[in-house]
């Protein structure tokens, strides 16, 4: 289990090399008792604060992260029309409820995600009478008249009210408003009031209620700015926004605006990993052109960023739904690189298997920023390698599929499988010095490869030429993986692939220094000098070559010589 204790670092509501696993504790009107005649068409049993205390010990032997839904007083009963922030009674449940339940989470290593509906808000008796907030030592607000705190072009605006704030700005033209939302108002979060308002809420929450993270509902309503405003001002260790779009470049622009303070939900990898793909058995179509999932989680530049997931509680509802078999899908989610999030039907209904895979990716050290790649899948399967921290977690998806000579199988189902090869703990620098085949320990070439200690950097001084390294368990043949590169000291750059090799060329004689952290597979080089031509990883392919490396802070994956950005769109 993650450790609650862990600093704070820059971006820490992104943690870097999260090994967490997620799980929604909830699913539409899953507040419903056993009893309700008017129940869900698909129900899995209630998960009201009473019904998921009996299940703390269970949830959190398997889970780092449980979400729970919105807490505050709504209109409706799932909690998404808030009406009073600092009200956290509700259809789940009390307040006192509420609390007894996540200190039971944090008592169990366990950390809770708040469900955060700040987009719009309903009001008391009419469309605008807003009540007050009060969270105690964080701040009083007086939200009355509602009007000077609703976007000018609010559909209230039709209906007798006169809405007094900016314009609406979000990122979709929604009921004739950039991130309007025609069921509740729609709050201004240019409003200064607005803004201090949430920030009391967010802390409040945190240091009075307990939660330990936010899930931001609707983020398309309201631009990404404010999400790094009211995180920064809570410093919670997760967050995560609903920015419900396929497309890469928009998660990514979004994650960019919120100054890269939260991840958000992979609905990239939602569509064109699962169910787009998988759901059909189009297992050639799950993979990118070079050789990673499909979505955010197979990007280096954004799998830390990455909140995966098959099913939510709106996906799960229409034709959004991911179609195929659970069992496999997540298979593929608990074997790729991000922060998985199961959801809890899924949960109830594949519960033995789904324990079996947590199990598999915690012995392996997977984290959300993984190397993982998709080689050898093809029209029977879809296979993926993962490199955790201790050792490699090999899933296949589909049939007829040769089981890995080198791994031991860890778990299997219907159509699905998961094989682990462990590491030996022992790593090695080895690469092509100008004196053997190897990488170097000070000034003399080692031709069996230097081994790795604790703490230890290998510096060398190289001349003009062009120079190759990697990590090894001890063969050339054999890798281990690697999270990330700097070049000189800050330039960061990625690799996904076990395979690759860290390859850079030098004009002058320079001074080469190496470290490797063998927790999370980051490696530091650094050339004294700082005269870096290219920092690139190289893999053979069988037809060509791609090449991976920075320019001018962008990028540039290079396949036959055609250059490509990290998305695969082609440049000219």
């Amino acid at each position: 289990m993650t450790t609650l204790l862990v600093a704070s670092s820059a971006w820490c509501q992104a943690p870097e090399y999260c090994d967490a696993v997620m799980i929604q504790g909830f699913y539409w009107d899953s507040y419903k008792a056993d009893d309700d005649i008017d129940k869900p068409a698909d129900y899995f049993g209630p998960t009201t604060w009473s019904e998921l205390l009996s299940q703390v010990d269970e949830l959190s032997a398997s889970f780092d992260m449980i979400w729970l839904p919105p807490s505050a007083k709504s209109s409706g009963g799932v909690g998404y029309h808030p009406k009073q922030w600092c009200n956290q009674n509700g259809e789940w449940g009390t307040e006192a409820e509420l609390k007894t339940l996540i200190a039971a989470f944090h008592n169990n290593d366990t950390r809770v995600i708040a469900d955060i509906v700040i987009n719009h808000r309903d009001g008391n008796t009419t469309w605008t009478d807003f009540f007050d907030e009060d969270f105690g030592a964080y701040g009083q607000f007086t939200l009355s008249p509602g009007e000077n705190f609703i976007c000018a072009d609010d559909e209230c605006k039709d209906n007798g009210f006169e809405p007094k704030g900016n314009n609406d700005a979000g990122y979709d033209l929604i009921g004739g408003a950039w991130g309007g939302y025609a069921a509740s108002r729609d709050l201004d979060h240019s409003n200064l009031t607005v803004q201090e308002a949430i920030k009391a809420y967010l802390k409040w929450m945190k240091n009075e209620i307990g939660y330990d993270g936010w899930r931001f509902d609707l983020v398309k309503g309201y631009l990404g700015k404010y999400i790094e405003i009211y995180t920064k001002a809570a410093d919670a260790y997760y967050s995560v926004g609903e920015y419900w779009d396929g497309s890469y470049d928009a998660l990514k622009k979004w994650v960019n605006d919120t100054g890269w303070n939260s991840t958000c939900f992979d609905f990239c990898a939602k569509y064109s990993l699962y169910n787009g793909t998988l759901s059909n058995g189009d297992y050639r179509a799950m993979t990118n052109m070079y050789n990673f999932p499909n979505g955010l989680c197979g990007a280096d530049e954004m799998k830390r960023y990455a909140t995966t997931f098959v099913d939510n509680h709106d996906t799960f509802r229409d034709v959004n739904r991911f179609s195929g078999n659970w069992d496999k899908a997540n298979a593929v989610l608990l074997a790729s690189p991000g922060i998985p999030c199961v959801f809890y039907p899924h949960w109830v209904s594949c519960k033995s298997n789904i324990q079996n895979m947590i199990a598999a990716r915690k012995a392996c050290g997977i984290h959300s920023q993984s190397p993982c790649v998709t080689d050898g899948t093809c029209e029977s399967y879809y296979r993926s390698v993962t490199t955790g921290t201790k050792g490699k977690l090999v899933c296949y998806v589909g049939h007829d599929w040769t089981a890995p000579s080198d791994c031991e199988l860890a778990c299997c189902g219907d159509g699905w499988a998961f094989y682990t090869q462990m590491s030996n703990e022992k790593f090695y620098i080895a690469g092509n010095g100008s004196e053997g085949g190897v990488w170097c320990d000070g000034n003399t070439w080692i031709p069996d490869g230097v081994e790795l200690k604790d703490n230890a950097t290998y510096t060398v001084a190289v001349e003009p030429g062009e120079y190759i390294f990697k990590i090894t368990d001890g063969t050339w043949l054999n890798s281990w993986g690697y999270s990330s590169v700097n070049g000189s000291s800050s330039t960061p750059g990625y690799t996904s692939n076990e395979n690759d090799n860290i390859c850079f060329s030098v004009e002058e004689p320079t001074l080469v220094s190496i470290y490797f952290d063998a927790a999370t597979r980051r490696i530091n080089l650094k050339l004294t000098d700082n005269n870096v031509t290219t920092i690139s990883n190289v893999k053979s392919d069988g037809k060509g070559s791609v090449r991976k490396y920075l320019k001018d802070g962008q990028m540039i994956i290079e396949k036959d010589g055609v250059r490509y950005n990290i998305a695969g769109c082609k440049m000219e």
